[in-house]
């Protein structure tokens, strides 16, 4: 009974996962094929490293998983990927997950405060400097509230609560 050499045993592809799209895929070639961004070497580069973070922020959980099981069924069986890549890769989509969602809490605080601060300025005299370098002052007769933030309505001018300088 002869043993054949591990370097001629042929080895199922790993299909590479371009887009956050997952469809069933049937293996083409007999030769071994690992994407640089799901590559668990040391070799990595910073490059491909920055390429895979930026793919994990922009992935949803559904689709984390579905990446998590096709590394699965398409690892090496003679070279498994060990078990703690998988719970950091989890706990990094959490983190990601919890960083997106502290993000959107802080940016509608932000726009709340500003219309709060932007309302209580109604019939107060307000005075600053355009983004052009125009100054202004004026009453402010009502509030604005635009996705690009509050605008106070002075006169017949609409001026962002940004510059605002001083308050009588």
């Amino acid at each position: 009974m002869s043993i054949a050499p591990i370097s001629s045993i042929p080895m199922p592809t790993i299909p590479a996962v371009s887009s956050p799209s997952f469809t069933s895929s049937t293996p083409t070639s007999t030769s071994q094929t690992v994407p640089s961004s799901t590559s668990s070497t040391s070799s990595t580069s910073s490059s491909s490293s920055a390429n895979a973070t930026n793919a994990l922020a922009s992935m949803n959980s559904n689709e984390f998983m579905q990446l998590l099981v096709a590394q699965l069924q398409n690892q090496n069986p003679l070279n498994p990927t060990d078990p703690t890549t998988f719970i950091t890769q989890t706990s990094q989509l959490t983190m990601v997950q919890a960083l997106q969602s502290l993000e959107t809490s802080t940016t509608q605080s932000n726009q709340e405060i500003g219309v709060m601060a932007s309302s209580s300025m109604i019939g107060r005299t307000v005075s600053g400097t355009l983004t052009n370098g125009t100054p202004f002052s004026g009453t402010v007769s009502s509030v604005q509230v635009t996705s690009s933030g509050p605008q106070l309505n002075i006169g017949s001018s609409s001026v962002p609560l940004s510059s605002v300088t001083s308050i009588a």
